[in-house]
């Protein structure tokens, strides 16, 4: 028998940001007093929802403990992404002492915590994670428009700022809760632009934190004045510390990381591309795309509806045609932003159930997660199930195979 080799690092599924945020809600969903995501990153000196929150209801903590610790025993090497990191709702409420506290992690202990991102530093992830020039929201939206989905152009790219001015990024935050579009992106005033732009350009000479400039201004565009014109459940905070507590949060981070207490792993490092061998997300994506979108089409007989369809000569019915033309598009963009949209625009199907996270054996169901509450990995049994009705073809069915694909593809 050959040697083993030895795992350098494990991802965890539940570490996705959007698995993180639906993990989230539908623990905090039972808590009468649980402040909204819109509230949960504001801090003032009497008003400081998200510690409170994790204080009085410590089976939240206790809930992820759970997940982490049990990655941890299957490989003390944790890899994190920076979406996972910078958009991760548990990490980002418990922050980086927290996180190494439930896995005894200290100073004298080496880190079991790696962020991989294609940046020189983790406050440049952080930067390019949540900002981009004019110009750039233009030609991506241009592009993913060209991918036989006009709708997601936005209604103008005219905008108030200049090309090589900074903006806001268009994407699906989970961490808000909410998708920042392109017609936000460009459609907000001129004052915005500069401000932004010379704030973080200028903030090694000023002395300011890049993570408080960025939560100041998505504050901003979000929570206020013109945005959010309700202030009645801000409890008298100015619109600088709705999101002061999240950009605290990633200063906490970065700060583990130049300490030395979370590695950080830049993917375009030439060592690094020698070590993983990685051809990079797009080709990988593109493989695993094709070859699971043809198991949707041999499901549903879907071969040649799409290209008929666009020929106006489709043989299925409305709903059949959607389905097939929203697949034959979302499995063009490894943007996972752009394919929810296209796949929320799909209006002629319905919306669909999500899929169950089990998996039929003989005798039982395995829950195939780690599952934060037992620190079971692969062995919560769940009772025998029935037959297993066929899926309809839905939104939620796309947007389960959308996330199949890229999980598979981020492994």
């Amino acid at each position: 028998m050959g040697k083993r080799q030895s795992l350098r690092a494990t991802m965890i599924t539940n570490f996705d940001s959007t698995e993180q945020s639906q993990e989230w809600n539908d623990l905090v969903k039972q808590y009468p007093a649980y402040p909204s995501i819109r509230n949960l990153w504001c801090r003032t000196d009497t008003y400081r929802p998200c510690e409170r929150l994790l204080n009085d209801y410590t089976d939240i903590a206790t809930h992820f403990a759970g997940i982490v610790r049990t990655a941890y025993m299957y490989c003390p090497k944790i890899m994190l992404t920076e979406a996972q990191l910078l958009d991760g709702l548990f990490f980002l409420a418990l922050g980086p002492t927290a996180v190494n506290g439930v896995l005894g992690k200290s100073y004298k202990d080496g880190p079991a915590i790696i962020v991989s991102g294609r940046h020189p530093t983790l406050e440049d992830c952080l930067v390019a994670f949540t900002t981009k020039s004019i110009e750039d929201v233009k030609e991506d939206a241009q592009k993913a428009a060209e991918q036989e989905n006009e709708t997601i152009l936005p209604e103008d790219l005219v905008c108030a700022g200049t090309e090589e001015q900074l903006t806001v990024r268009p994407l699906e935050y989970c961490v808000f809760g909410t998708t920042v579009t392109w017609n936000q992106a460009l459609g907000l005033n001129s004052r915005f632009y500069t401000e932004f732009t010379n704030r973080l350009k200028h903030a090694h000479e000023t002395g300011e934190l890049k993570s408080t400039i960025i939560a100041e201004m998505y504050a901003q565009l979000l929570y206020g004045a013109e945005a959010d014109g309700d202030a009645s459940d801000w409890y008298g905070a100015a619109i600088e510390d709705r999101c002061r507590f999240l950009g605290q949060r990633w200063q906490e981070w970065i700060d583990a990381e130049k300490q030395g207490l979370v590695l950080y792993e830049n993917q375009n490092d030439a060592s690094v591309k020698e070590l993983t061998k990685s051809k990079g997300f797009v080709p990988y994506f593109e493989a695993n795309a094709r070859d699971c979108a043809e198991v949707l089409r041999k499901q549903f007989h879907l071969r040649d509806l799409a290209g008929a369809a666009n020929t106006g000569s489709s043989g299925g019915n409305d709903t059949t045609v959607t389905f097939a033309q929203t697949l034959q598009a979302i499995a063009k963009m490894p943007k996972r932003t752009d394919a929810r949209m296209c796949i929320d625009r799909a209006v002629e199907l319905p919306e669909g159930k999500p899929a169950l996270r089990e998996t039929e054996t003989d005798e039982e169901t395995v829950d195939e997660s780690v599952d934060g509450s037992t620190g079971k990995w692969f062995g919560k049994s769940v009772g025998k199930v029935g037959k297993v009705e066929k899926p309809e073809m839905s939104r939620q069915l796309l947007r389960d195979w959308y996330q199949f694909v890229y999980q598979k593809t981020m492994a």
